[in-house]
């Protein structure tokens, strides 16, 4: 009798494993699959959530000015809010180029004297360097002659920020659609909560608002 059992006891047990082994590749072939589709939704979803998290921050602040000004509809509320942070930003942007421009025009225009004077700018360190031995190393010579390669390094430099202009004109665009969307969300915020409490089962309403 235990003859005739235990090539059915083996089989039992080969065919659990098989499921088992089965199951394991489907369950890994379905989080791949998963895995390819939200990489495949990845950019439009991250827009999305970054739509969401800017209306988030900006919604309190509208809601407070209509409450301060209850005559003031909502549209124009979130029109003014986003306003506001678009100046802030252009200035902010203005700011920023022009600090940078200045600092590059006084560089460029201070070149010259520098290198009369990179003698005397590095004598303190290339005395230091005398001291612990290191006297061979003739700094004015090493720093005349990046001087000296600055157009150079210049010129090897236009490549790579001109490829960081094309990107930002691509993170420009998406950060506009960003902005629309999240005005949109602002605007329509009490719509879209009613929207999104009916798809949540009546159970879970407390929980759905809690997030």
């Amino acid at each position: 009798m235990f003859d005739a059992l235990g090539p059915a006891t083996r089989e039992r047990r080969l065919l659990g494993a098989i499921l088992v082994l089965a199951t394991v590749v489907l369950f890994f072939t379905a989080v791949g699959l998963a895995a390819a589709a939200l990489g495949y939704f990845g950019d439009t979803m991250l827009t999305f959530f970054l739509a969401w998290l800017l209306a988030f921050i900006i919604s309190p602040i509208v809601t407070r000015i209509v409450a301060v000004i209850p005559r003031l509809p909502r549209v124009l509320a979130t029109v003014l809010v986003y306003s506001a942070i678009v100046v802030v930003l252009v200035f902010i942007v203005l700011l920023v180029a022009q600090a940078l421009s200045t600092s590059i025009t006084q560089l460029l225009a201070s070149l010259p004297e520098i290198r009369g004077d990179i003698g005397s700018i590095l004598a303190p360190l290339q005395g230091w360097l005398t001291g612990i031995g290191l006297g061979q190393v003739d700094l004015a010579a090493q720093a005349l002659a990046i001087l000296d390669n600055l157009d150079v390094v210049a010129a090897q430099l236009i490549v790579p920020l001109q490829s960081i202009a094309v990107a930002s004109v691509g993170a420009i665009g998406t950060m506009l659609i960003v902005f629309i969307l999240s005005i949109y969300m602002v605007i329509d915020r009490d719509a879209i909560m009613a929207f999104i409490f009916r798809l949540v089962p009546p159970s879970y309403a407390e929980e759905a608002r809690l997030l």
